[in-house]
This record gives structure tokens, C-alpha cells and sequence, in this order.
């Protein structure tokens, strides 16, 4: 998580950061920890953002991309153009 807030406080895009969030949503949205089916899509999200790792505890997945989410919502309504 903290590699993830370094990375986000440095992005200098607005549309980077919507880019970044959209995809977390789909994850959040079509992806379900608690099963040991993964998209392909969802697969590279996970190893894109190192998050393949938290698969064995649901819950503490759960929690770490919705934090991720808020990180990004709160970065996106601060953000200076």
C-alpha cells in the first residue's frame, strides 16, 4: 500500500489518476476474492498493482483495494490542473 500512495502522490495527470481508478473499480466491481476463478483481465490488474499476494486473506484484499480507491478519489478531487 505504501508503494501504491508514492506512486499516486506522483502522478501529475488527472487522466492518469481516473485511469488508475477505473481500473481498480473493475476490479472491485467483477472480481471475487472469496472464489479461486480469475479473468484474465482481472489476473493482470492483480499483477499489475502487486495485489496477487493478498488473494490468500479475502478480507485484508477487500480492504486494501478499497483504501486504494479512497486514495485515489481523495487525489482526483484535490487535483490541481
Amino acid at each position: 500500500m505504501e508503494n501504491f500512495v508514492s506512486k499516486m502522490k506522483r502522478v501529475r495527470s488527472h487522466k492518469t489518476l481516473l485511469t488508475h481508478q477505473k481500473t481498480l473499480q473493475f476490479l472491485a466491481q467483477d472480481f471475487d476474492p472469496f472464489t479461486t476463478e480469475v479473468s484474465s483481465e482481472a489476473k493482470q490488474i492483480l499483477e499489475a498493482y502487486h495485489l496477487e499476494g493478498m488473494l490468500a486473506d479475502p478480507f485484508q484484499f477487500t480492504n486494501t483495494l478499497l483504501q486504494m480507491l479512497d486514495l485515489l478519489e481523495e487525489r482526483i478531487k484535490t487535483f490541481i490542473h
